[in-house]
């Protein structure tokens, strides 16, 4: 099966042949398809499996549109989208984890800017957001060292 039967990959707009072609993926009938046996160096693998750091400009926070959310609980936001130090260097900003377990929601806000994390429970979503802003605001948030990634072999 080649490539040319897929009107996507003709086009340049099939995902699967992008993905082909950036050798984060193999799927057959699709541009970009290796046969099986070709291996990739070390190397080879760790670039086609990282993302691109271009030297894109930062977004600040006055780019995304004020809501009620960012109004009600703006320190957690500030984590969120802003993506600079107060001197001027890039920061990556955090990520919010949401889950429900047992009758109660949890929420993780994972500092990958220091490689930490923090949990808090409550009976809602409401009450999870309100704990961590107001942890934030007081300065008493409980981190805990983020462990570093094992690597697979």
């Amino acid at each position: 099966m080649s490539w040319k039967s897929c009107p996507f990959c003709v086009q340049g707009s099939c995902l699967f042949g992008k993905a082909n072609m950036q050798r984060r993926e193999n799927n057959k009938g699709h541009r970009g398809y290796r046969h099986p046996g070709v291996c990739l160096t070390h190397e080879e693998w760790i670039m086609a499996m990282s993302r691109g750091t271009g030297p894109g400009k930062p977004c600040s926070p006055a780019m995304y549109e004020v809501s009620d959310w960012s109004m009600h609980y703006p320190k957690l936001w500030e984590h969120l989208v802003e993506e600079l130090f107060e001197d001027g260097t890039r920061r990556v900003v955090s990520t919010l984890l949401l889950m429900g377990e047992d009758g109660w929601m949890k929420a993780c806000l994972n500092d990958r800017a220091e490689d930490r994390v923090a949990w808090v429970a409550g009976k809602s979503m409401e009450d999870c957001l309100d704990a961590l802003e107001s942890k934030l605001n007081n300065g008493n948030m409980e981190w805990r060292r983020q462990l570093p990634k094992q690597r697979s072999r």
